[in-house]
């Protein structure tokens, strides 16, 4: 069934979305069936390794305590660092989000990102009306998302290469990435300096769609209102070097968390094993599949750290515990800030 109608005049951004792929009802119909597959999948190598996971699980009668705590410590941080992005982006829109609600935000962000197959798009489509109510326009609210998802990928690959400098294990994809991730940035920059100066990518860009899908009716004027409102958005140099540190602590503190977990579970494992270990991992979760990789990141994530030379059992009680913090713990907490922020959200309506 095609798309309605809509105003690409004033929503290039929704008009796009309105086409993409994931839209479509045999998208959605092939996801849920591969996502229950997958599950499926999981339950069964589970019950063959049901001896593994209850050695696992109670290999953590012996977990060093004060290890376990600065693990999940960092993993606050982590979180932290999500919210500190969003709020200093957010607020140079001209959204105004108080700490605690940014941080809140980020756990609800979170936790509708591991929740469901395709949850990183969920979870950014959630934080686009979190947003929108606050007043912002479409345009400006999409880019903000697009370029903090471009920085967290760049400061991603930075942390995996820099933790990772004693191999050569991820040397060409890591460079690839960085440089796509750098091109896609670079245009971000551009359009939120002088957006006027795509024009000469966009508006050739936007002629080959309406010959394919009859829109935009005029693409210039389209690309000319979009570049209107993204100029809304002024960005100073620390407000660059503030999105880019605080998304490499993100990713960083993360890393640490899954470090202490191997150190809390008293396993002797190299610290370059262990961040190739998680980069696998975070690939993993980002693919479409189950909820936050769920079943996949368990089994798949053992196994980079048995390469790497931790004990089958003891790499299988690793990943169980950093994902009790990072997966389940998150969760927990996430939808109980979403079921907050939802309760003030109404209260609010209700009180205008």
């Amino acid at each position: 069934m095609s798309p309605g109608p809509i105003d690409t005049t004033t929503s290039p951004v929704v008009a796009l979305a309105d086409r993409l792929p994931w839209r479509s009802r045999v998208v959605r119909r092939w996801r849920v069936v591969v996502a229950v597959l997958s599950i499926v999948l999981v339950a069964v190598v589970t019950a063959l390794k049901a001896s593994d996971v209850t050695w696992a699980l109670g290999r953590f009668r012996h977990i060093a305590g004060g290890r376990l705590g600065i693990a999940i410590v960092f993993e606050i941080v982590s979180l932290a660092m999500v919210a500190v992005v969003q709020r200093r982006l957010f607020r140079q829109a001209g959204a105004d989000i108080s700490r605690t609600r940014a941080v809140a935000v980020a756990y609800a962000q979170a936790a509708i990102a591991l929740s469901a197959p395709g949850g990183p798009l969920l979870s950014n489509t959630y934080v686009y009306h979190e947003f929108r109510r606050r007043g912002l326009n479409e345009v400006v609210t999409a880019w903000i998302l697009g370029t903090i998802a471009v920085v967290s990928t760049i400061a991603l690959t930075v942390v995996t290469i820099v933790g990772a400098r004693d191999t050569s294990s991820f040397g060409a994809a890591s460079v690839a990435t960085t440089f796509l991730a750098l091109a896609v940035l670079s245009l971000l920059l551009v359009g939120a300096v002088a957006p006027l100066r795509l024009a000469v990518i966009v508006v050739p860009t936007l002629h080959v769609w309406r010959a394919l899908f009859r829109r935009p009716t005029d693409p210039y004027a389209t690309w000319s209102q979009f570049a209107t409102r993204l100029g809304t958005m002024h960005l100073r140099v620390r407000d660059w070097v503030t999105l880019f540190t605080a998304s490499m602590i993100n990713w960083a503190a993360d890393c640490v968390c899954f470090i202490l977990c191997a150190r809390a579970l008293h396993a002797h494992v190299s610290v370059t094993g262990v961040v190739l270990a998680y980069a696998a991992g975070q690939a993993i979760v980002t693919l479409p599949l189950t909820p936050g990789g769920f079943g996949l990141f368990e089994v798949a994530v053992p196994a980079a750290l048995v390469a790497a030379g931790v004990h089958q059992r003891t790499a299988l009680a690793i990943v169980l515990l950093y994902r009790f913090i990072s997966f389940w713990g998150v969760l927990v907490i996430g939808w109980a800030c979403w079921a907050v922020l939802r309760w003030m959200s109404e209260r609010q309506t209700y009180a205008g």
